[in-house]
């Protein structure tokens, strides 16, 4: 259960501190408040990449369970991105970083099934 609460951690953090920073209760923050909690943005999902670029699978099981989780994710993302596109396209216009992350996202998956293939 250690292991979980590990990996649970960094995640909860980003959370608390994009809560934070989107500001959805109309908590005024000052400029120095905002960008620390940017940092704490930017750190926390940096190290939660670092954590699962270190992660090694013991049998097929964890293959498995890794491949699970990165397919959620990824659907996920791109779920959420696409939702942004058409609630942002049908109010004030789409934010250009929305779809470059997407493309991105479905760039990065192409090329990563590549490689792959090319790996065997």
């Amino acid at each position: 259960m250690k292991y979980y609460r590990k990996e649970l951690i960094l995640p909860v953090i980003l959370a608390v501190a994009v809560i934070l920073k989107l500001n959805p209760f109309s908590f005024w923050m000052p400029d120095m408040a905002q960008m620390i909690v940017l940092v704490v943005i930017v750190l926390s999902t940096a190290l939660f990449g670092l954590f699962l670029w270190r992660e090694n699978s013991k049998d097929e099981r964890d293959v498995v369970h890794r491949l699970l989780a990165a397919r959620l994710a990824y659907y996920t993302g791109g779920a959420v991105l696409l939702v942004a596109s058409v609630v942002q396209a049908s109010t004030t216009g789409i934010d250009p970083w929305i779809l470059i992350t997407l493309l991105a996202m479905v760039l990065a998956k192409a090329l990563g099934r590549i490689y792959g293939a090319l790996n065997k």
